[in-house]
């Protein structure tokens, strides 16, 4: 087996069915996730520090990395992008590339750097859990010598 992280979009306001959306992160993945929304920060204070007002994005990160380069049908992305505004402030849009179509999650910096942490956690602990759970009896009782 492989260990995958879902990472669920919520639509509060929904009676039935509350997850809009989910992106699915497997262990290498939630690295570059969790890395990349560090990267928007430092991004976001450079600008603020700069006091820059003008719209630019900029991806800080696209996985896997195969399906990024071409957005044709058939082909699926997952993309962090640093965001900045005309009136100098920034956030981070979650996007995902579904063939030609996107569909994105802004969320503030900070709150990026809050995911970035319990993203960083969750791979601590899920690997841990993981690992106990999928040993032989062998790799067990060599724990043990």
């Amino acid at each position: 087996g492989e260990l995958l992280y879902d990472f669920n979009f919520v639509d509060e306001t929904a009676e039935f069915g509350k997850i809009k959306d989910t992106i699915v992160l497997s262990t290498d993945n939630i690295g570059t996730f969790s890395a990349a929304l560090v990267k928007v920060n430092e991004w976001s204070d450079k600008a603020l520090a700069k006091n820059l007002r003008r719209r630019f994005e900029k991806s800080a990160a696209c996985f896997p990395e195969t399906m990024c380069s071409k957005r044709v049908p058939g082909t699926s992305s997952t993309e962090v992008v640093f965001i900045l505004y005309e009136d100098g402030s920034t956030s981070t849009k979650i996007q995902q590339n579904k063939g030609k179509f996107q569909s994105g999650y802004n969320v503030s910096v900070e709150s990026g750097l809050l995911l970035s942490a319990y993203s960083d956690y969750m791979m601590d602990i899920g690997s841990k859990e993981f690992s106990a759970a999928t040993m032989t009896d062998e790799e067990l009782d060599a724990e043990f010598n």
